[in-house]
């Protein structure tokens, strides 16, 4: 099963909603999904995809 790892500021912007829409199209494709939060003000969404 493939693995995404998805990196976001949790400040209600829109990085922490994009990460929300693209974990559940990543889960719906058969991803395993991790998610982790990044203090507010920094990067806006990061996404890692592991194909292992």
């Amino acid at each position: 099963m493939p693995k995404a790892f998805i990196s976001y500021a949790r400040d209600g912007s829109y990085g922490e909603n994009l990460a929300a829409e693209i974990q559940q199209q990543l889960q719906a494709a058969g991803f395993a999904v991790f998610s982790e939060f990044k203090i507010a003000g920094r990067a806006a969404a990061t996404l890692v995809v592991y194909s292992r």
